[in-house]
């Protein structure tokens, strides 16, 4: 403090000589005001300076004792206070996400403690459906599952059994002792909360499914009681799949119809397309191997992977390139969704494909021609088609012979040209 004192006065003095010399070349009289005024300022900056000094340091010497009287005790005592050290253990025992003992503590624990027991029972969870959730709805709302459903396991568990997140969707308790209605009846209390939660409805649909085993004597080894209680979960599951299936579903579709996917009178005005086409061509040999039930299917699902996309996406009137990506993930997204769900894993192709261009240009997969399933060949028609013809709140309808003209310009290129001269004369057909 004292050479910054020092520095302080020496650097002000050498300014205040220079400045005299400069000024007495123009006015004495001025040189000797100014000097004056600079000497003056340079003392009460000065007495300011002491004057804080004072203040602080006399301020910091109680606190500056009970540091160290508080340092003397702790040398005294033998103690060492390490937070840091808690905090990287604690991270290494606990999952981030859900706060509960993460995969290597569970086998720490496994390769530590059981071997030697001779009577303990384990349990393993499944959340199901949370790669559709993640796939459909985004990981955001993936780790809100995931994060429920952890808090539920902790609230019906209890301090009875250890919990920990072995992996991704899976969870496992292992408890000190055997008892399989107990188990049992703990899993019977976790699907009641997570029913009840489900009611709620501010969330996904939240399903898990369990496994449990017993060891009765050291002679049933950790592999064994875990295989056992592995393939009683994967019973569950299967047993489980058809339901926890349609309640996902159930929200996607709720959430097709605050897009305004269905009200929109878009796919009523494609199946009315589709319908007069098949009227004019049933059993033509250019479409017979075109299923019409799967066509009515990609019709009204065709477009269900966009509840996985950005929610702004569906506002905007023109896309940027980002955009444009963006919006393409949802054939793949729609794939992922009718694979997992049973009744739409037969048109799981045509989502992927519905958007295919018969040269093969128009997709990442890159299929062409034949190679496109004919239900999207035609599918591709139809949509354009409506998509101008039909009334849209950003845009005016163009006419049925500009619809067409814009068709024609991309047939062989975009479109299947033998279905665009198909389609169109089923256009003309009309008058």
């Amino acid at each position: 403090m004292s050479i910054s004192l020092l520095l302080f006065f020496v650097f002000s003095g050498f300014f205040i000589i220079q400045l005299h010399q400069q000024l007495s070349a123009i006015d004495t009289a001025l040189s000797s005001w100014v000097v004056s005024f600079a000497l003056k300022l340079l003392g009460v900056s000065a007495g300011l300076a002491v004057v804080i000094v004072v203040t602080v340091l006399w301020n910091i010497r109680p606190l500056r004792r009970e540091l160290v009287e508080a340092f003397w005790k702790v040398e005294e005592s033998g103690q060492e206070v390490d937070f840091l050290n808690q905090e990287v253990d604690y991270l290494n025992r606990h999952d981030g996400l859900t706060g509960l003992y993460n995969r290597a503590y569970w086998d720490e624990m496994i390769l530590n403690n059981v071997q030697e027991m001779d009577n303990y029972g384990i349990m393993i969870f499944l959340v199901d459906s949370l790669k559709l959730t993640n796939d459909a709805l985004g990981y955001t709302t993936g780790e809100k599952v995931l994060a429920a459903c952890a808090k539920c396991l902790r609230t019906c568990v209890g301090e009875e059994g250890m919990l920990a997140r072995i992996s991704g969707a899976e969870f496992g308790v292992l408890y000190p002792w055997g008892d399989d209605k107990y188990m049992a009846s703990v899993y019977d209390k976790i699907v009641h909360e997570l029913d009840e939660r489900n009611k709620v409805g501010d969330l996904v649909p939240m399903h898990i499914s369990a496994g449990w085993a017993v060891a009765k004597g050291l002679n049933d080894s950790y592999e064994t009681i875990h295989s056992q209680a592995y393939g009683k979960l994967h019973k569950v599951k299967q047993m489980n799949r058809q339901y926890v299936s349609d309640s996902i579903f159930a929200v996607i579709v709720d959430r097709l119809k605050d897009l305004d996917y269905f009200e929109s009178g878009h796919i009523d005005n494609l199946m009315a397309l589709a319908n007069e086409f098949f009227e004019i061509y049933t059993g033509n040999v250019y479409i017979l191997d075109l299923s019409v039930p799967r066509f009515e299917m990609l019709v009204r699902y065709h477009d269900i992977g966009k509840v996985g996309l950005r929610e702004d996406i569906h506002e905007l009137a023109s896309f940027t390139l980002e955009d444009r990506l963006e919006m393409d993930r949802h054939v793949t997204i729609g794939y992922q969704v009718a694979m997992y769900i049973p009744h739409l894993a037969s048109i799981g192709d045509l989502i992927l494909r519905h958007h295919e261009w018969w040269d093969g240009t128009g997709s990442i997969f890159a299929y062409n021609e034949e190679y496109i399933p004919v239900e999207c060949r035609l599918f591709a028609i139809i949509d354009a088609f409506e998509a101008m013809t039909g009334v849209r709140p950003y845009r005016k309808a163009v006419t049925q012979d500009k619809a067409m003209q814009e068709i024609n310009k991309f047939a062989g290129k975009q479109f299947d040209p033998t279905l665009v001269r198909m389609f169109s004369l089923m256009l003309r057909a009309r008058v």
